[in-house]
C-alpha cells in the first residue's frame, strides 16, 4: 500500500507536466486560418440553428480568446470529455436522417454532434461564440468531416474528435474547406 501514494503522486506530477509542454507550444507557435470568399453554410449547420438558435448568435465582438493555463486546462477538459463519453454513431442509426447536426443528449453522436457540443460546453463556459467556430474539414481519404476550431491570441486551434490532442489548424491532417465566419451563421472559404 505505501506505494500507491507515491504512484499517484508520479501520475499528477507527470499529468501536470504533459499539459505544461503542450501548453507551451502554443506560446511558441500561432497561425490563423486564412478564409476567402463567403459560402453557403453546411445544411445541417442551418437545421442546426433553427432548432437552437442561442447557438448562433453571434454576440458582441470579444477578440481572440487569451490563451492562459486556466484556458488551456478548461479547452483540453472540456475536448477530452466529450471525446470520451460520446459513442460514435452516424446520423441516420441515431436520428433517423442522413445529415442531422444536434448537441449530445444521448450520448451518441457523429463528427458535428461532438463538435456543436464541445462548443456549446464551452460557450456556457465563458467563451464567446465568435471565438469557437465550426469547420468542415476533408480527411486524407477524402471523407467530409467537422472540427472545433478556437480563434486564440496564439493561432486557431482544433478541438477534433479523431484525435486526442489540441493542434493548431495547420498542424492536422486535413485539407480546409470552410468555416464559420464569425457572424451568426455566416461561413467563409479556407483560402487553401
Amino acid at each position: 500500500m505505501p506505494a500507491s501514494p507515491r504512484v499517484a503522486i508520479l501520475v499528477v506530477a507527470l499529468l501536470s507536466a504533459y499539459v505544461s509542454f503542450a501548453y507551451g507550444r502554443f506560446l511558441r507557435e500561432g497561425s490563423f486560418i486564412p478564409v476567402g470568399e463567403t459560402v453557403r453554410p453546411p445544411p445541417g449547420f442551418l437545421s442546426f440553428c433553427v432548432r437552437e438558435p442561442t447557438q448562433c448568435a453571434a454576440g458582441p465582438a470579444a477578440g481572440p480568446v487569451r490563451l492562459d493555463p486556466q484556458t488551456w486546462e478548461l479547452l483540453s477538459r472540456v475536448d477530452a470529455d466529450v471525446n470520451a463519453h460520446t459513442r460514435r454513431l452516424d446520423d441516420r442509426t441515431n436520428h433517423g436522417v442522413p445529415e442531422y447536426w444536434a448537441i449530445v443528449r444521448n450520448g451518441h453522436g457523429d463528427c458535428n454532434d461532438i463538435a456543436v457540443t464541445k462548443r456549446s460546453i464551452l460557450h456556457h463556459a465563458g467563451i464567446p461564440l465568435r471565438d469557437l467556430r465550426l469547420a468542415l474539414v476533408a480527411t486524407d481519404s477524402g471523407d467530409r468531416h467537422v472540427v472545433l476550431t478556437v480563434v486564440t491570441e496564439r493561432g486557431d486551434l482544433v478541438l477534433d474528435s479523431l484525435s486526442s490532442e489540441i493542434r493548431p489548424w495547420n498542424d492536422t491532417p486535413y485539407r480546409w474547406l470552410m468555416r464559420q465566419d464569425g457572424s451568426a451563421i455566416g461561413w467563409a472559404a479556407i483560402a487553401n
